[in-house]
This record gives structure tokens, sequence and C-alpha cells, in this order.
């Protein structure tokens, strides 16, 4: 079980750190893009974030504490 819960944290670490990178890349370009791009772009980014979120494990009281 242990294992498992370890698995799906890491699952989760790699996708955020992808969606993390996506953002540093948006920033990167920025000066390239039309106002209506980056935030289409920056929306999808959010949808992702939250869709990731809701896939991870909840923290349990005893991991809380």
């Amino acid at each position: 079980m242990q294992f498992a819960k370890a698995k799906n944290h890491q699952n989760i670490a790699d996708k955020l750190w992808l969606v993390r990178e996506k953002y540093v890349s948006l920033l990167t370009d920025l000066n390239r893009l039309s106002i209506n791009d980056i935030t289409n772009e920056r929306d999808t980014l959010m949808h992702e974030t939250h869709e990731i979120y809701i896939s991870a494990s909840k923290t349990d009281s005893k991991s809380y504490t």
C-alpha cells in the first residue's frame, strides 16, 4: 500500500513539473504571442493543473499532523 501511495505522489509530482515547465515556456514566449493566445494558454494550464490535483491522493489527518 505504501509503495502505491509513493508511486502516486511521484506521478503527480512529475505531472506538476511538466505544467511548471509549460508556464516557464509561456513566460519566455510572452513577447511573441497575442494577448488572446496568452490568455488561452494560461486557462489551459490552469485547467490541466486542476485536473492533476483532482487525481492526487488526499492527505490524511495522520500525515497532516
